[in-house]
């Protein structure tokens, strides 16, 4: 779920950003709403390119990988290897009131997001990201005066929303085009199933699993098989690893122009052809109802 964050002004002069190219500095703001209170986001490419630029060719990735190279953030892995990455001194400059952690964080890693020390013992020395020329550090999150801050700051402590099955069945709808069959309406049998898969799996992941099937030649019935993928497919227990393992990945080469049978074992899915293929395909539906 993302959240509100606030900008300090000395972001746009900071000596490790402005080295950096405009496409990352962005992500940086971008990496925080995506982050919990903590400073901690997960490390997915292709599910923080649907969800930060949708409709943009960007290299994700490479941009994690500057913006690592500057310090600015730094991957780790927790949970069994799961890939999650820490952003600088977070703490230090996002103060939320009713902080929410929903994911881990190493203790070496609690001085790097500015968790430790207590927030008014950090100095300068556990920058520079971002304050300069004795400008004010920190603005609790929610803390404006007037009503519209009371408001904003109540708005802060609600929890967030728990993705429903119409949230997954709007992604399908969103993220998918012809020949790929839309889904009509959530059946009984389509809800189960539906609020089984999301308590496996969070629904930007979800989003990423889909956008994978609508860029797969093969899940769109280019094969010799003419199979189409469906939305009650997506909802069966083994879908999503066998989408994420690669299964329905475009083949290369030859084999590819044939609409032969899909490889077997993982490969990399190519985020940005699959966001500039639904632009365009969004402005072709805009443009037959004009």
């Amino acid at each position: 779920m993302a959240r509100i964050r606030s900008v300090h002004p000395g972001f746009f002069t900071d000596e490790q950003l402005v080295s950096c190219s405009p496409m990352a500095r962005l992500l940086v703001i971008g990496l925080w709403t995506e982050a919990d209170d903590h400073g901690v986001f997960e490390w997915k490419p292709v599910s923080l390119k649907m969800r930060l630029f949708p409709v943009d060719a960007v290299d994700l990735a490479a941009l994690l990988a500057e913006l690592a190279s500057q310090d600015v953030i730094r991957p780790f892995q927790a949970d069994g290897g799961r890939p999650y990455g820490a952003i600088r001194n977070f703490r230090k400059y996002q103060r939320p009131k009713s902080p929410r952690v929903a994911y881990p964080l190493p203790t070496e890693l609690h001085s790097y997001v500015g968790a430790t020390p207590p927030m008014s013992e950090l100095t300068d020395a556990d920058g520079p990201l971002f304050p300069q020329n004795g400008e004010r550090a920190v603005q609790m999150e929610g803390s404006e005066g007037g009503e519209d801050g009371k408001e904003r700051g109540r708005a802060l402590r609600l929890p967030p929303r728990s993705a429903s099955p119409q949230d997954l069945l709007d992604a399908w709808n969103e993220l998918t085009s012809e020949p790929i069959p839309r889904g009509s309406k959530l059946t009984p049998t389509r809800q189960k199933l539906a609020s089984a898969r999301l308590r496996e799996l969070p629904l930007d992941t979800w989003r990423g699993i889909i956008a994978r099937i609508e860029s797969s030649a093969f899940c769109r019935g280019q094969s010799d098989r003419g199979w189409t993928a469906t939305f009650d497919w997506l909802l069966q227990p083994d879908t999503a690893t066998k989408v994420s393992e690669g299964k329905y990945d475009n083949p290369s080469g030859d084999r590819a122009a044939r609409g032969g049978s899909p490889p077997r074992g993982p490969a990399v899915p190519d985020a940005d052809r699959t966001a500039d293929y639904i632009a365009a395909e969004r402005a072709r539906r805009e443009a037959m109802t004009r």
